[in-house]
């Protein structure tokens, strides 16, 4: 069974209608969402594998605002331990 974007590609290939990936998955790519998911105790809304939960946390990169004065300073101060990215 084909799923996501593996799906899109097969679909793609042996069809000749324009097809994307659902709404989710383009939700899923958001920053906001990201953001919102890496939130405490977000995930355990979603899932019931703790030991899956901390896997995935373990994945996530952190997320700031830039309209949050300390963390533009602090990213100033230290720009190493920043990446920043469009939204």
């Amino acid at each position: 069974m084909l799923v996501g974007f593996e799906e899109f590609f097969y679909v793609k290939a042996t069809d000749r209608e324009v097809k994307c990936p659902s709404i989710f998955y383009h939700l899923a790519i958001t920053k906001k969402i990201q953001q919102e998911l890496a939130k405490p105790n977000i995930l355990e809304r979603f899932l019931e594998n703790e030991d899956g939960i901390a896997k995935l946390q373990k994945c996530f990169a952190g997320f700031w605002s830039l309209d949050e004065s300390d963390t533009v300073m602090d990213a100033i101060e230290r720009p190493g331990l920043y990446v920043m990215k469009p939204k």
